[in-house]
């Protein structure tokens, strides 16, 4: 199993041969059941965002994992950067931990790919795609 750390950048394995998503991982807390709750920024996405000019979103800002699902997505290590402040992300972050707290929200144990796909169902379902 990898040892996960604040500012890692990883490559996972995507829905598809072009896609190849790229993890960051930003903040690693301690889950409350045991184990952590991992918060990653996805970039390099092709999500269908029927909202968007183009149609496509390339980022998710903030997304909450816990370790299997990181386990489970074919990451590569690519690096470790010194992460600058990302409004995006820490505006996320704070929503989830909110909704957390409150007991309306989780982490995702699935893969990448599949956290991938589940945003585009919800977006093209809200978007009327």
């Amino acid at each position: 199993t990898p040892t996960y750390a604040v500012g890692q950048r990883w490559q996972a394995q995507g829905r598809h041969a072009e896609e190849q998503p790229m993890v960051v991982i930003r903040r690693i807390d301690a889950h409350p059941l045991g184990g952590y709750i991992f918060h990653v920024s996805l970039d390099a996405l092709q999500i269908q965002h029927p909202g968007l000019p183009n149609g496509v979103m390339t980022q998710l800002a903030h997304a909450p994992m816990v370790q299997q699902g990181l386990d489970a997505s074919g990451l590569h290590l690519i690096d470790s950067v010194a992460l600058t402040t990302d409004a995006r992300f820490e505006q996320g972050y704070q929503e989830w931990k909110q909704a957390f707290i409150a007991g309306n929200a989780g982490a995702f144990g699935t893969p990448v790919a599949e956290v991938i796909s589940i945003v585009q169902r919800r977006l093209l379902a809200v978007n009327g795609g």
